[in-house]
């Protein structure tokens, strides 16, 4: 897919559960939600990963193990937020923008 495709195809068909993922990181890390930084990573065929550092956890829907393959994907982080004040769809929102501001990174 191109870049273009990719954003679309995240922010349409996926924008849904990457905000889910995003709720449940700040469930599991509630206490300290405010330490912890989300990544999304995204391949060029569409398979993404949801993850902080750590992988505390993990949210890979579309075919576990894609990153050790090697290669270059786009990433982007943001701290994650209090989801309790701020709607999780506006935070995966930010988080996609964030993971195309830059060209592909070397993961």
């Amino acid at each position: 897919m191109t870049r273009e495709e990719l954003i679309n195809y995240l922010n349409t068909e996926q924008l849904i559960n990457i905000s889910n993922a995003l709720k449940n990181m700040f469930e599991r890390t509630k206490a300290f939600y405010f330490q912890v930084t989300t990544t999304l990573t995204v391949n060029d065929d569409g398979r993404y990963e949801v993850s902080t550092p750590d992988n505390f956890p993990v949210f890979t829907p579309k075919g576990q193990g894609f990153l050790e393959d090697g290669g270059d994907y786009y990433k982007g982080e943001l701290k994650l937020r209090n989801l309790e004040e701020e709607d999780s769809l506006e935070m995966a929102k930010d988080l996609i923008i964030a993971c195309f501001e830059n060209n592909k990174n070397k993961s």
